[in-house]
């Protein structure tokens, strides 16, 4: 009976399962060849509880204190290109610890592994902890806020990388020392949100695509195109941005329209609208939002307009950073001012 099926973005493709003899055979309908043989430096001892592969190809697994290429440990790293096993820490503290999942960050910076242990290479870790590649960490500030505990046997059995945080399932009622029914959410704190705010401003005389062209008064009314970025700069997401804009004077006429800031995977709240925005959106980490905001003033006036745009943050979650952020832009009608003197 197989365990588990992991799926990997480019050849070789590894499926691992209960003890098995020497596969070697086409599947129909999938061109390829198996290999694999029952001698222990090709393979391991006991069942194979889980695995999971980094971009690099380095695949992660996992089996209850057994053997993997003639070497003893309770999870491994597999090299393909060298064809060998390295045992991945110590968790001989317990006497039948089980590391039955594994989630590993694409780049293999972070590995995950969630099961049935106290300590891994000594450090108390209570059924959770991350791998950087050379040292293991606690998932929480410390000894009492980190991992997962009930007071029968807590197990981990289900974990999944959510940008830098970590969703956890299993049995156990408290995680980090907090009430949690078999779920939790740890917030990874990589230095907090920080929103930062970037204007562009331009005199136009055609709207540009997306925008109304009735915003483009007729006679000797003015419309000034702001492009407002409102960017996360940080390495944690930022939750319930509070954006506005002002203007003054104020204008006779707004509409806007809202797209991610491009190469980033922000999510617009609403596509498009008129009068000033005053919204409120998550920012993921490193990334943005483009607002196109386009003004007009009625009158021949020489005038100069102020556009300010501000956020807040509030913290939702714990390991959440407040963070807020302004930036103005002050600018004369240099049009108005040319038909006026010229």
């Amino acid at each position: 009976m197989f365990r588990e099926i992991v799926r990997c973005s480019e050849p070789p493709v590894f499926l691992w399962c209960c003890s098995f003899s020497p596969i070697r055979a086409l599947s129909q309908g999938t061109p390829g060849f198996w290999t694999g043989d029952s001698s222990v430096p090709h393979g391991c001892t006991w069942n194979v509880q889980t695995l999971d592969t980094t971009n690099a190809g380095h695949v992660y697994l996992s089996l209850q204190g057994h053997v993997c290429g003639q070497k003893s440990g309770t999870l491994f790293v597999y090299d393909p290109a060298e064809d060998d096993f390295e045992p991945v820490g110590d968790f001989s503290h317990d006497s039948n610890p089980t590391v039955g999942v594994l989630s590993i960050r694409a780049d293999g910076s972070d590995v995950y592994v969630g099961g049935n242990f106290t300590h891994a290479d000594g450090l108390r870790v209570n059924n959770l902890a991350r791998w950087d590649g050379s040292q293991w960490h606690k998932v929480g500030a410390d000894a009492t806020t980190s991992g997962v505990d009930s007071p029968g046997n807590a197990r981990v059995i289900g974990l999944a990388l959510d940008g830098p945080d970590l969703l956890v399932a299993g049995n156990f009622s408290k995680a980090g020392g907090e009430v949690a029914s078999h779920f939790g959410h740890f917030v990874r704190d990589l230095g907090g949100a920080q929103i930062e705010i970037d204007i562009e401003v331009e005199e136009i005389d055609s709207m540009p695509a997306g925008q109304s062209p009735s915003l483009l008064m007729r006679g000797s009314a003015s419309s000034l195109l702001y492009t407002v970025d409102v960017l996360n700069v940080g390495s944690n997401r930022a939750r319930d941005v509070e954006f506005s804009v002002s203007a003054n004077p104020e204008p006779d006429s707004v509409e806007w329209t809202c797209a991610p800031v491009p190469g980033t995977n922000a999510v617009c709240p609403v596509s498009s609208g008129s009068g000033l925005p005053n919204l409120v959106f998550d920012l993921p980490q490193h990334s943005g939002l483009r607002f196109t905001i386009v003004t007009s003033i009625d009158g021949d006036e020489l005038y100069t307009q102020e556009l300010e745009a501000s956020t807040s943050a509030a913290p939702v979650l714990p390991g959440d950073s407040t963070d807020s952020s302004s930036s103005s832009s002050t600018t004369v009608n240099d049009r108005l001012f040319r038909d006026r003197f010229e």
